[in-house]
């Protein structure tokens, strides 16, 4: 991981190089901006994590200064603008809140996504940030929702919700109330796209749910078993009433 900051002729030549090579986010800023003023804290938070990774992407910061001199995308509408880049084309732009949790979530999602490739793969081995493999206990230790941490890993699950998907309830395992109520939400409101996101595979039994972004089967989870009352116990039950009634005299 290269921190990069861009202030003149000599850094951009060498952010542009980086950036051909490896995943990018840049945030552009002028000294003059205060919003770009209020964002520096915020920012160096979201990025102080990200400065431990061994993983080979860039963070950068470019002064509008050094932006005549940069070859790499550099077409933002205004101050502060935060980019992701591939090869030095822009990829996306964050628009979210300015605050360090919004801008890590992006930042994770953005760099987790550089090393699976957009269907899923360069993974060889599918763990989660317990380092246990997502296929272990029984299907139910990888978050469907929360987006991969810098290393490539899924998010451990904690919580046990129930989910509810035309119908039927499933077991839904996440790592924090927050995921299972964005999925319960689209399961609701929008069926048909948390089928295309979220499930790989129906079962009688069971619904095969993949990560959002990745496409990878994380979870398997589990029907709730209905409680069905057969004709021949409702039968029953009607005879013992009309036996206890003969008992007691009663019509």
């Amino acid at each position: 991981m290269k921190y990069i900051h861009v202030k003149d002729k000599q850094s951009a030549e060498f952010f542009d190089k980086c950036a051909k090579e490896d995943p990018t986010i840049v945030k552009y800023y002028a000294d003059w901006c205060g919003h770009c003023t209020n964002l520096k804290p915020e920012w160096d938070k979201a990025c102080a994590p990200l400065k431990k990774s061994t993983k080979n992407f860039n963070i950068a910061e470019a002064n509008e200064k050094a932006i005549p001199y940069i070859n790499s995308y550099k077409k933002v509408p205004g101050y502060p603008s935060i980019l992701y880049l591939e090869k030095g084309d822009k990829k996306d732009m964050y628009s979210g809140e300015h605050n360090a949790e919004s801008l890590k979530t992006w930042m994770d999602a953005k760099i987790g996504a550089s090393f699976r490739g957009e269907q899923g793969g360069g993974m060889k081995k599918m763990i989660n940030t317990d380092n246990k493999s997502c296929k272990s206990r029984n299907m139910t230790c990888c978050c469907p929702y929360m987006p991969l941490d810098p290393l490539g890993r899924y998010a451990a699950t904690s919580k046990l919700h129930t989910l509810k998907y035309k119908g039927n309830k499933y077991n839904l395992w996440t790592c924090c109330t927050h995921c299972a109520e964005h999925m319960q939400m689209m399961a609701k409101v929008q069926p048909n796209k948390f089928k295309k996101t979220f499930i790989a595979k129906m079962t009688p039994t069971s619904l095969h749910l993949k990560h959002k972004d990745t496409g990878k089967v994380v979870q398997i989870a589990v029907k709730h078993k209905r409680k069905t009352t057969t004709k021949k116990k409702v039968k029953k039950r009607r005879s013992n009433k009309k036996t206890k009634r003969r008992k007691t005299g009663k019509k």
